[in-house]
Order: C-alpha cells, then sequence, then structure tokens
C-alpha cells in the first residue's frame, strides 16, 4: 500500500506582528505573528525550500513524478512543476502537474499521488504545496494569511503513514476567490462563508469518512482541520466533537497564518513529527468543497522524523521592521 515515505517544511523566516497590522490602521489586530516571505521569495521558491528539506538524503533518480501546488504561482502561463523538478535535479522523464486555483488542492493532490503510485506507474510523487496569498490591506483577512510550504514522498514501501479512507465533498459557492484580474483574496459575507460554506462542509466530509471507515471521533488521535482564523477553527473541532487540547494538531495560526493551499500539509507535517506507530490521523481540507483523509501511522514513522521539518522553522526567524517594510515587500509601496 502506497503511503508517506517523507515529508518536508519551509516557512520563511521573516514573521509580522498582528499587532502592527492593528497599529497601522488605528485598530487592533488579532494575537500572534504571521509568517512573510521575503522581497525575493515566491510560491515557487518555498516550494523547493520544502522540497529540499524533504529530501534531504533521499535518492532523487528513484522519483517518478512532481506536483506542484498553490494558488499563487507566478506564472499565469508555465508549469511550475517542471521548473521546481529542475532545481532539484530530479529526471527529466518524470510526470510533472501544477494543481491549482483551490485551497483544498492540497489534499486532493495527496490522495491524486497516493492513487497514482498504488497503481505501479510510479515509485513515487513528490508532492509540494505553496502559496503567498496576499489580502488587501485593512482588510479582515490580512491579518490571518501568512506564507509557507511543504512537501511529501508518497509511495510504496516502508511508509510512515498509510491511507485508511478519503472523501471528498464538492460546495459551489463563492465565499473566497479571486479572478485573473485579482491581486488580492476576496471574501463573501462572513456568516455565510464560514457556516454554510466551511463548518456545514467540511463535516459533512469527515462525517462520511468516519462512515466509510468505521471511525469515529473519540478514536482519532490526532486531527489536522484547516480554519480561516482561530475562532472558526475551533468552531469545528467542537462540531466534530473533537478535543481541543488532546486531539487537535496545532494550527500554526497564531504563528504562520493561514498558509493557503500548503496550510493542511504544513500541519499534517506539524502532525507527523510527534506521531507514534498505530495512530490514528484525521485530515481535513476546505475550498469549494472539501476532502476528509484518515490516515494510520505505521512502526517506520519514526524513519520520517529528524529533518527540520515544521518546528524547526518555528524556531528560526526574525521579525520585520514594521508593517512599511511589509508592504514593500509585497510592492505595494516602493521605499
Amino acid at each position: 500500500m502506497a503511503g508517506i515515505l517523507r515529508y518536508g517544511a519551509y516557512i520563511p523566516h521573516f514573521r509580522l506582528p498582528r499587532s502592527d497590522i492593528g497599529d497601522a490602521w488605528a485598530g487592533r489586530g488579532p494575537r500572534g505573528e504571521k509568517a512573510v516571505a521575503n522581497h525575493d521569495e515566491d510560491s515557487l521558491t518555498l516550494a523547493v525550500e520544502a522540497a529540499r528539506d524533504c529530501l534531504h538524503g533521499w535518492d532523487r533518480s528513484e522519483i517518478d513524478g512532481l506536483f506542484f501546488v498553490s494558488t499563487t504561482s507566478p506564472y499565469r502561463e508555465k508549469q511550475g512543476a517542471s521548473l521546481v523538478a529542475s532545481v532539484l535535479g530530479l529526471r527529466s522523464d518524470i510526470l510533472t502537474a501544477d494543481l491549482a486555483h483551490c485551497l483544498r488542492a492540497g489534499t486532493t493532490a495527496l490522495e491524486l499521488a497516493k492513487a497514482y503510485t498504488e497503481t505501479g506507474r510510479a515509485a513515487s510523487i513528490l508532492v509540494t504545496f505553496a502559496d503567498t496569498r496576499t489580502a488587501h490591506p485593512g482588510s479582515p483577512q490580512e491579518p490571518w494569511l501568512g506564507d509557507g510550504a511543504a512537501a511529501f514522498l508518497i509511495g510504496k514501501g516502508q511508509s510512515g503513514a498509510e491511507w485508511d479512507s478519503f472523501v471528498s465533498v464538492s460546495n459551489e459557492m463563492m465565499d473566497t476567490w479571486r479572478t485573473q484580474e485579482d491581486d488580492f483574496v476576496h471574501s463573501w459575507e462572513d456568516r455565510w462563508v464560514k457556516g454554510h460554506g466551511f463548518l456545514d462542509t467540511t463535516r459533512a466530509a469527515v462525517d462520511r469518512a468516519w462512515a466509510k471507515s468505521g471511525f469515529s471521533a473519540h478514536r482519532m488521535d490526532r486531527a489536522v482541520l484547516y480554519g480561516p482564523d482561530s475562532r472558526s477553527h475551533r468552531q469545528l473541532a467542537s462540531k466534530l466533537g473533537l478535543g481541543e487540547k488532546t486531539q487537535i494538531t496545532d494550527p500554526l495560526l497564531d504563528t504562520v497564518g493561514v498558509t493557503g493551499a500548503a496550510h493542511v500539509p504544513l500541519m499534517l507535517a506539524r502532525a507527523l513529527e510527534d506521531a507514534r506507530p498505530d495512530e490514528a490521523i484525521l485530515v481535513a481540507g476546505y475550498g469549494d468543497g472539501a476532502d476528509a483523509l484518515i490516515l494510520k501511522t505505521t512502526e517506520h514513522v519514526s524513519r520520517l522524523h529528524g529533518r527540520r521539518g515544521v518546528t524547526g522553522h518555528l524556531e528560526s526567524k526574525g521579525r520585520l521592521p514594521n508593517y512599511d517594510r511589509y508592504l514593500w515587500y509585497l510592492s505595494l509601496i516602493h521605499i
């Protein structure tokens, strides 16, 4: 059975305290801080760094494919996966593909990589996830959107975690979006977006996954849940009957922010850092619907450990001098 062979992460060095955002707009920002990509970083460079963390010590000639997952590729027409593969020195005869435009593309890409390798068409697929989404300055979304990346190597062998079940629910609604002309993320009315959209749809997907697998809330050792902000994340955990202190993996909202399509993979990497054999892990992603995945860790889960990962990046950081520097990094002002 195909499973997770390796994982890696990358969080930009700089952090912007949310209080600085509040001060800039004569208000009060939420607690915590968010990760900010440097002026010379984008989703492709972030993905490369996460992949390097993932592949440290691995024979790259064994990799048969690479997926690049992002809603913020710097190119509107050019494949990012082939560029990442080239930078990493992978073989030229591998499958490369981009998955884009949707926040839950991260969980979908994991399932596609697992399905492709399980059929024997590839020994392993490297899946990279990265996003650098931007909210309109002064908007409610601005404090929450952070930058980050993750990478997973999926394939057969001595995997540290294997698939138990996966379900997907589609839900067409205009909750969060950007058009071709938009630089900033737009969001519809908050109660509609988070109630009918995020909470109801994610709960439906998770309930279906539990019914399919025979699991339930109390049998989950860990839960990795997408959430657009801290309050919504807590509400989802409560609706699912999961213990915030006993089962929920750190959503990284206070330390990194919501990293788009990379957010759930980044949290999953954090969960695997502490995982032990024979644990059940719920993974739920949201965006134009919801994906719910249940993983079971194996006796090889400890082999996933030992790289810099999420924890190493959280411990290595620097503070942005001020909010103006943040706007300069986004090319919204010129200094």
